[in-house]
């Protein structure tokens, strides 16, 4: 079985906060993404699936797929 790969995409920039309930709601234009659990000591990060907060920066987690062609079912006539 093969491991899934990713590329990571810098979103940081088109991430808005919003405070609710004493923590912090991300979201990628309307999107939720995640949220920063805000306490006395440390934040504490919770993203949605399919992002990734590293370093101080907003991921967003592409799966890179195994298929390298460009159409598939040439038998089809069409390509």
């Amino acid at each position: 079985m093969r491991k899934e790969e990713f590329q990571m995409v810098d979103i940081t920039e088109s991430i808005n906060g919003k405070l609710e309930q004493g923590n912090m709601n991300l979201y990628l234009y309307k999107e939720k993404i995640g949220r920063i659990l805000m306490s006395g000591q440390e934040n504490r990060y919770e993203m949605s699936e399919g992002f990734k907060y590293h370093k101080g920066k907003i991921y967003r987690m592409h799966k890179i797929s195994d298929i390298k062609q460009y159409v598939s079912d040439c038998d089809l006539g069409w390509c």
